[in-house]
């Protein structure tokens, strides 16, 4: 980087305002976009392959629709009363804990498993999990059409539970670790991962990201600060409360820190991404320098340098 890329560079690992948040924002957005005119995930199969590229394309909506929630709302009633300009933290949150879960499947089912049957086996259980739980709504239905749904997923089900039971990992699996594959089916969960021929379950999204070698920030409690203020706990209700107490409350300031997190998620995301899709490392190697650097120390800075975009 020349001196002025340097000093927009550091600017921007450091957000201060708008401004730079507005830059992040489209740095971010840009690549993403870009990515999905060049996905790649040629060498997968079909089922996996296009999952691949539809939570690509959700993590650039939920960055897009992120930016959306910091813009400013104000309101004037009817007698003339006014509400100033706020930013409602909650819904901040909610946007940023939905990327921080998405991130977390992304790893565990598609970038951390080391071979194609594990990658199969994941990416199975994954879907399982998504059709045992529509199955609940079954009570609800009232036509043959929404009927016959319900049969055909629960054939599918049936089906893919007795595909990952005939696949060589499964059988070659200790009865210990089969039976962790089989409870994980029960709990409509895919929560786990494979090291050294054994199978190890993983506890919530905060050890699914934790698993994604973020080492060197605590993300369970980052998990656990985003769930307070997304549901409409105690603690929640009362930091939005506080946010009026202040005579000039600076709105923007109090998303700060949970946007800066969110960025460096999403370098995690793009990195991993890379890793297992290596032909969108054009379409990053493409960017402006500041974009490069950005998104690479943004990855580093929770994880290290072995997980370098190279």
């Amino acid at each position: 980087m020349n001196e002025d890329e340097q000093l927009i560079f550091d600017r921007l690992t450091f957000p201060k305002n708008q401004e730079d948040v507005n830059n992040l924002f489209g740095i971010f957005k840009n690549f993403l976009f870009k990515a999905t005119q060049n996905h790649g995930a040629r060498e997968y199969d079909y089922s996996i392959r296009r999952d691949m590229v539809l939570i690509l394309q959700m993590i650039f909506t939920k960055v897009a629709t992120l930016e959306k929630t910091i813009e400013t709302i104000e309101y004037v009633s009817e007698d003339g009363v006014p509400l100033h300009k706020v930013i409602d933290q909650t819904l901040v949150t909610t946007a940023v804990r939905g990327l921080y879960e998405s991130i977390g499947m992304f790893n565990t089912v598609f970038v951390n498993p080391q071979s194609k049957d594990e990658r199969g086996v994941l990416h199975v259980l994954w879907v399982i999990a998504g059709l045992k739980f529509r199955q609940r709504f079954a009570v609800f239905n009232k036509t043959p059409e929404s009927e016959a749904k319900t049969k055909s997923e629960n054939d599918i089900i049936i089906k893919y539970i007795s595909d990952i039971r005939d696949t060589e990992l499964y059988k070659s699996l200790s009865l210990i670790d089969q039976q962790k594959i089989e409870t994980v089916i029960k709990k409509n969960s895919y929560s786990v991962f494979f090291t050294d021929g054994k199978v190890k379950v993983l506890n919530g999204f905060q050890e699914l990201v934790n698993n994604a070698g973020i080492s060197k920030y605590p993300m369970g409690l980052f998990y656990t600060h985003l769930s307070l203020h997304a549901h409409p706990s105690y603690i929640g209700v009362k930091a939005f409360g506080n946010m009026f107490e202040a005579k000039n409350p600076d709105f923007f300031k109090l998303s700060l820190f949970t946007l800066d997190v969110a960025f460096k998620l999403v370098s995690v995301f793009i990195a991993d991404y890379i890793k297992v899709n290596p032909e969108v490392k054009s379409t990053f190697d493409a960017l402006d320098e500041v974009s490069k650097n950005v998104i690479q120390y943004n990855n580093i800075f929770l994880r290290s340098e072995k997980y370098e975009i190279i």
